[in-house]
């Protein structure tokens, strides 16, 4: 049996999946909204959790909050290299990292005059509320005069050790 999570139809959308005991599966994805009045779709990370081994779910919740993204390409179009990883702490709270093209006027990633980066959103409440989205934490660093790289970071990944420690990684330049 299948449970329809979200309507939107995203082609190549990355979804993860993270289960932790007593039958709690956590799960995000890439999803695009559907909103008719941009001339490009814009894009958001959305949460949900279960409960009972799957078989029903909460509502989902954004995890970028209210801040609006294109998807990180290697020309503005194209293949799409936003991915997201998700993880669960030793308590039972996940943590979510992802790459976007921040876009806070729709453009695509070619046009934006923000570089693709790498956002860190948490819980903890065990996916019930989160760090509202438009304070995600950067992960890249575009403070550094003179590093071009760090402003083009794609693909990150997350691993939390045994004290709860995060650690993540990402291609950049």
């Amino acid at each position: 049996r299948a449970e329809v999570l979200d309507t939107d139809n995203v082609d190549g959308s990355q979804v993860d999946v993270a289960l932790a005991p007593g039958g709690i599966v956590h799960v995000a994805w890439i999803a695009q909204e559907q909103q008719l009045t941009m001339a490009t779709p814009v894009y958001y990370v959305r949460y949900a959790r279960s409960n009972d081994d799957g078989a029903t779910f909460s509502t989902p919740v954004s995890v970028s909050g209210s801040l609006r993204f294109d998807l990180v390409t290697a020309d503005g179009g194209g293949t799409s290299f936003s991915t997201l990883d998700l993880e669960v702490d030793s308590r039972g709270n996940p943590r979510v990292v992802y790459a976007m093209n921040h876009s806070p006027d729709g453009k695509t990633a070619k046009f934006s005059a923000n570089p693709d980066n790498v956002y860190f959103n948490y819980s903890e409440t065990g996916g019930a509320s989160w760090l509202p989205g438009n304070r995600s934490i950067l992960v890249n660093d575009t403070l550094t005069v003179g590093n071009v790289e760090g402003r083009t970071s794609a693909f990150p990944r997350m691993a939390i050790d045994e004290r709860d420690n995060i650690f993540i990684t990402y291609v950049r330049g």
